[in-house]
């Protein structure tokens, strides 16, 4: 049984996720993934600043299901009903979305790869090779 929760810090940030563990042992393997990433999050840094005790945590929905798609779905249906909770990625993304997201990511970082001096110079002395070719073709 998957249990959707509601973590709600002091400051009134709310936090949706979703487990199977119990709420205190979910509580302390976000503190532990806290104490261990090297980027804090805003999240991270409340929980490592509150305890337990300090946190309101909240089942606020559950399912039994067995895979975790239908799972991602309604944590999602949560986060988005919470537009400003601190969940900085979404739980699930329909197929669409997903290849909207990766075309946009390509577009930028084939941007950055062709403003790279080395790769200008690189397709300049291409250009110049077919240019020679086409040329050498019409003799």
């Amino acid at each position: 049984m998957y249990k959707i929760y509601k973590l709600t810090f002091p400051t009134g940030d709310v936090y949706i996720g979703s487990s199977k563990q119990a709420f205190n042992m979910r509580y302390g393997t976000h503190r532990s993934d806290a104490k261990n990433r090297k980027v804090k999050t805003y999240k991270d840094e409340l929980c490592l600043k509150y305890y337990f005790s300090e946190v309101q945590m909240v089942e606020i929905d559950s399912i039994n299901l067995d895979t975790t798609k239908e799972v991602r779905i309604l944590e999602q249906k949560w986060i988005d009903k919470h537009p400003d909770c601190l969940n900085l990625k979404k739980a699930y993304s329909t197929k669409e979305e997903t290849r909207i997201k990766t075309l946009e990511s390509t577009k930028i970082r084939n941007k950055e790869y062709y403003k790279r001096p080395e790769v200008i110079i690189k397709k300049r002395e291409y250009e110049r090779q077919a240019y020679l070719k086409r040329k050498q073709a019409k003799l």
